[in-house]
């Protein structure tokens, strides 16, 4: 079996209309139609809402929470 590729326009009564190169015999054929796929617009991510248990806790910190991993002198060269 041979394939064409043929961009058609889809006019206002859902109609294609396509010309076939003339070096094709008559005879019967068989027709695939592929449409683009609509793009669906991206929507914006879901996000959940915290918990109601978390209400107004704030954030409680217990000394120095924040500290890193290895010390300024640990890194040798690679600490600028």
């Amino acid at each position: 079996m041979l394939a064409i590729e043929i961009d058609a326009e889809i006019d206002e009564n859902s109609e294609i209309h396509i010309k076939l190169p003339r070096s094709q015999r008559r005879g019967p054929a068989r027709v695939i139609v592929l449409l683009e796929a609509e793009q669906p617009r991206p929507s914006a991510p879901k996000r959940h809402a915290p918990s109601p248990r978390l209400a107004f806790q704030g954030a409680v910190l217990n000394g120095d929470d924040i500290v890193p991993a290895l010390a300024p002198g640990e890194w040798g060269d690679l600490y600028q």
